[in-house]
């Protein structure tokens, strides 16, 4: 098996054995941090999408600044801008991947503004 995909499925495993006892919030954090160390990212965070009103939400965050989510929005509040205005809100929108190469380069970013 290539060392890709025995990353990926141990990843998978690493995932499938969160303890789902633990709070919401936890399981998230626990998910990302498993995603963001096997992509050997430094940071990363984790948006769900608010079926109601269509609209993501930022719910965890990894190897960012503990308050890196309330900053966010902060933010995006005092420019009246939302989280979807994102490049994350743009694959929201039409259903396809979007390669950002470089998030300061990237002109939607202004909801996505680095705290580390």
């Amino acid at each position: 098996m290539e060392e890709e995909e025995s990353l990926k499925l141990k990843a998978l495993s690493d995932i499938a054995s969160i303890d789902i006892s633990l709070e919401f919030e936890n399981v998230l954090q626990e998910i990302l941090k498993i995603t963001c160390k096997t992509m050997n990212a430094h940071s990363g965070t984790l948006m769900l999408v608010d079926e109601v009103t269509d609209e993501l939400k930022m719910v965890s965050s990894f190897g960012l600044s503990t308050d890196y989510i309330d900053k966010v929005y902060r933010v995006a509040n005092e420019a009246g801008l939302l989280i979807s205005s994102s490049p994350s809100g743009t694959v929201l929108k039409t259903g396809k991947y979007l390669a950002v190469p470089n998030i300061f380069d990237e002109p939607k970013k202004q909801t996505m503004v680095s705290y580390c």
